[in-house]
């Protein structure tokens, strides 16, 4: 609401800016995320829908990993702008800006940078959004520590994991 303009102010002092007969309320909580996430720009909505691939808690490295591996293998994404995520600017102004909207927060800054979702159904809500075929198990299965194979990092084994749990649903 405070988003489309209908309440105004500021948490725990908010008022109402439009009539209640003008207000469409979504019918579930899912409705609001998926109309939240609808509402963000086009990259931010591409780094979210991808990290909510990876799960609930993600590294900004496996992240990057993942979009430099799509934008190699996968030139005619679902993008009309092929150079929206290019570059290191790009995904850290993403991931501030989806801080900022309270979508993410950051868990750990060393060894790595890592984000979790703020809320599970976020994730639940961002990757169902994207189209079955988007969903990335096989395709982050192979963009993660191929430099290691012979030696996968417990991280690695747990996406596995996850995933060929996620392509048997």
């Amino acid at each position: 609401l405070v988003e489309r303009g209908h309440l105004q102010g500021r948490r725990g002092a908010y008022r109402l800016t439009t009539s209640l007969t003008a207000l469409q309320v979504p019918a579930s909580v899912q409705a609001v995320v998926a109309s939240r996430i609808d509402r963000l720009q086009e990259r931010e909505k591409q780094v979210l829908q991808r990290a909510a691939v990876i799960g609930n808690r993600f590294d900004e490295m496996l992240l990057r990993r993942v979009l430099e591996f799509l934008e190699e293998r996968l030139p005619a994404r679902a993008s009309s702008d092929p150079d929206l995520l290019r570059g290191e600017a790009a995904l850290n102004e993403a991931l501030a800006a989806l801080e900022t909207a309270e979508f993410l927060f950051e868990t750990a800054v060393w060894p790595s940078v890592e984000y979790a979702f703020k809320h599970p159904l976020t994730q639940e809500v961002a990757q169902q959004s994207l189209l079955r075929a988007w969903r990335l198990p096989r395709f982050l299965i192979m963009a993660t520590d191929d430099r290691h194979a012979e030696h996968p990092s417990v991280k690695t084994v747990a996406l596995a994991v996850r995933l060929a749990r996620h392509s048997a649903a």
